[in-house]
């Protein structure tokens, strides 16, 4: 499913309003994997706000130093595949959770990795859980060897409860993929919205790419229609000098100036 489908925020919702996630007793909830903290943390307050609820009530996240969850109300949680990990350690089975979402599954981290190997297991002791495992650029042919190969309990395959997709708007076809598998692991696929982009290039390379991504963006500022510039780069050194190199050579542009340093943002995440 493409960059922009929906898949992150909108599965795990249908997923819940599916059945998967309740309060019980016992309660059962749905997990969703992340591979950044951050990205948990941000998913998880989007989708509370969407489901217009408190988050840590029924949405709730949980990453390292940063549980905002209830044991007892939360049925949807995003957290880091490290904490599910953690998790497993007390819990071996998972019986918490009646299905996992493992997204962003093609960045392949060491955490992932294992959690895979951990779950595939688990899936041979428990008949009732439910995978699903996403990405945009997700190679369905090899997570589908993976899932598949050899034989998942002594009574046969398990692979029953494996979604390998990447999913996108349509809310029926993923509640039925969910509820009606059988031995195969299917790969919907949705395409998402896009905007057009274009790629211009400079005429030679550069010296110091800093400098000319700082009057690159001032360049847009002076020539451009309104609107925001967003500088991808590497390192959170390299985000706090370039911003320091911007601010000063912004006084002669006035929509900079006029939003101040405020204007000019720092965004960093691990």
């Amino acid at each position: 499913g493409a960059t922009g489908s929906g898949k992150t925020t909108q599965i795990p919702q249908f997923l819940v309003q599916s059945g998967y996630g309740s309060r019980g007793p016992p309660l059962r909830a749905v997990a969703c994997t992340q591979p950044r903290r951050v990205a948990a943390v941000s998913i998880a307050r989007r989708v509370a706000e969407e489901m217009d609820v408190e988050l840590g009530g029924v949405v709730g996240y949980t990453v390292r130093f940063d549980d905002c969850s209830d044991p007892n109300n939360t049925i949807l949680r995003f957290l880091t595949d490290g904490m599910l990990l953690r998790e497993a350690h007390t819990d071996p089975l998972l019986r918490r959770y009646s299905c996992i979402v493992l997204d962003e599954a093609h960045e392949r981290t060491l955490a992932t990795d294992v959690l895979m190997s951990v779950l595939k297991n688990i899936m041979r002791q428990r008949k009732d859980l439910r995978l699903v495992v996403m990405s945009a650029t997700l190679d369905t042919l090899k997570f589908r060897r993976y899932f598949m190969s050899t034989k998942m309990s002594q009574g046969g395959d398990a692979q029953g409860g494996v979604v390998l997709a990447a999913f996108g708007k349509t809310a029926w076809r993923v509640v039925a993929v969910a509820l009606s598998l059988t031995h195969t692991a299917p790969d919907p696929c949705a395409q998402g919205i896009s905007f057009p982009v274009e790629t211009f290039y400079t005429p030679e390379a550069q010296r110091d790419y800093l400098d000319a991504a700082v009057q690159a963006v001032l360049m847009i500022h002076e020539h451009e229609e309104p609107g925001d510039v967003l500088v991808f780069l590497t390192g959170e050194a390299e985000i706090n000098g370039t911003r320091r190199r911007a601010l000063p050579l912004a006084d002669g542009f006035g929509r900079i100036r006029e939003a101040g340093a405020d204007g000019c943002l720092c965004l960093a995440g691990t």
